[in-house]
């Protein structure tokens, strides 16, 4: 079964595919990730996905009202969400990471998100 699939299967709804045949399991690629560290004033999806993508908060917001957010596969449309420790947010243009959770609170009140985004 597995060479009808090798042979067959080229693409996923849209996207281009490359199948190829995983003997061991050590053979599996790992995902890497992109470790980013940094504060915003609350853990809003707008704040967060500026912070991963190094853009500002209000041009995301046009992102999230257009349904190109999702977290968790779920789609969100409101830019005031508050996504929970390990969820995984993807923005169809950008990329997706995952929020690994409030690391510490700054002297000024803000908040030290940390993020692991896909490279």
């Amino acid at each position: 079964m597995s060479d009808f699939f090798i042979e067959n299967l080229i693409r996923v709804k849209h996207t281009t595919v490359l199948v190829s045949r995983v003997e061991q399991a050590e053979e599996i690629p790992e995902p890497e990730f992109e470790m980013i560290n940094g504060t915003c004033a609350s853990v809003r999806l707008d704040a967060l996905i500026g912070l991963a993508f190094q853009t500002s908060r209000s041009s995301m917001v046009s992102f999230i009202e257009s349904g190109l957010v999702f977290v968790n596969g779920k789609l969100i449309t409101s830019n005031g969400y508050e996504p929970k420790e390990g969820d995984i947010i993807s923005v169809r243009g950008k990329g997706r990471f995952i929020y690994d959770g409030v690391s510490r609170q700054t002297k000024k009140g803000r908040l030290g998100v940390r993020i692991r985004k896909y490279v």
